[in-house]
């Protein structure tokens, strides 16, 4: 069953604050495996959500997108904060699968 979460709160409100509130669930990764080999899909990654993330360049996203900000201790700080909880708390705590159609 899916979670909401808005301001460290858990709730089951789904028409409230619709755009605003986070959505979870948990997922077996292995019976999504599973079940996805056997309707033509294949696994070809599956990783943490920090690897996954700088794959994708996320620090030099990061960087470029602090590049504005006059007070470069405070840059650091966010740079900091931000890193720590996509990349170490959160990244290592969700998980990405990537799977592709074997007939493409």
């Amino acid at each position: 069953m899916p979670r909401l979460i808005w301001k460290h709160s858990v709730n089951d409100s789904f028409y409230e604050r619709i755009g605003a509130q986070d959505i979870t669930s948990h997922v077996n990764f292995s019976a999504l495996s599973h079940w996805g080999a056997k309707s033509d899909l294949r696994e070809t990654g599956f990783t943490s959500q920090g690897y996954f993330l700088i794959s994708l360049g996320f620090r030099e996203h990061l960087i470029k997108s602090l590049e504005g900000e006059s007070d470069i201790v405070k840059a650091a700080q966010k740079a900091a904060t931000i890193s720590n909880t996509l990349l170490m708390d959160m990244g290592n705590k969700y998980k990405v699968i990537r799977a592709r159609m074997l007939s493409l």
